[in-house]
Order: structure tokens, then sequence, then C-alpha cells
């Protein structure tokens, strides 16, 4: 089972992405200014500026199923389960 998404790290992608979107869009002049505005790494946010991963993203590789096979079994396990209907380990 995939562990739940912590708050404190969703925000902080989502603070990376604000920032990235405001260099591109000239609002921050540095990724320093940035990083200092956003109130995330400066270390990270030039990594990534500079075309690196997030964690996930990085062990994509390594996992059995792609995102899209992910995605696709959850969208059928969903409703089964919603229905009252348990999907067995063994099944998937």
């Amino acid at each position: 089972m995939v562990r739940p998404i912590n708050k404190k790290a969703e925000e902080g992608a989502t603070a990376i992405l604000k920032a990235i979107k405001g260099i591109k869009n000239r609002t921050y002049q540095s990724i320093g200014q940035a990083a200092a505005a956003e109130g995330v790494s400066k270390s990270t946010l030039a990594r990534r500026w500079n075309g690196g991963k997030f964690r996930s993203e990085g062990q994509e590789n390594n996992q059995l199923l792609t995102v899209q096979e992910e995605n696709a079994l959850a969208t059928w396990i969903s409703p089964a389960t919603a229905a009252g209907n348990s999907v067995q380990h063994d099944f998937i």
C-alpha cells in the first residue's frame, strides 16, 4: 500500500513549483530571491530549476508498475470497494 502524502512535503512541493513559475514569469530575478520569498531551500530550488526531479519521480524506474498502470488499477479498485466488493490481493 502506498503511504499517504505528508502535508508538509506537499506544501513544500507546491512552494517550489510556485517559485519556479515566478522565476519563469520574471516575478523573481534570481533563484535566491525566489527561494527566500517562498521559504524553500535555495539548493533544492536550484536543482529543480536545472531539471532535477522529486524523489518519487526519480524512483519511477524502480517500480513494478508504471504511473499509468497504478492509476488504472486505482480507478478499477475504487468503485469496487465503494460498492462493497473488496478486491483480494491475490486477484490484483
